[in-house]
């Protein structure tokens, strides 16, 4: 029983860090103001950090995971990051 608690703890701790500190960086470095036009630079950086968001958004109603008002090339940019980010998720790390 005490092996399995153990498990069960490093398995917790394993997955609750890093998404802890995903989304500390995620808030330090592009948290979303629903105000301002984003164009194509910040597509990159909200997509990689979409996820991240999504979770904040859980706790908090002013967490944004795409901006309101973005340029053409800020959406086209925002899908190709947040489909690679996905795609290595769960493909890259199989090698």
């Amino acid at each position: 029983m005490g092996k399995l608690l153990l498990v069960i703890l490093g398995w917790v701790l394993g997955l609750a860090i890093p998404i802890v500190l995903t989304c500390l960086l995620a808030a330090w470095l592009c948290d979303i103001d629903p105000e301002k036009t984003y164009t194509w630079y910040s597509g990159m950086w909200h997509g990689l950090f979409c996820i991240p968001n999504w979770i904040r958004s859980f706790f908090s109603d002013d967490v944004l995971c795409k901006a309101n008002n973005y340029t053409t090339a800020y959406n086209v940019w925002w899908w190709i990051v947040f489909l690679d980010s996905l795609l290595f998720m769960f493909i890259g790390k199989r090698r």
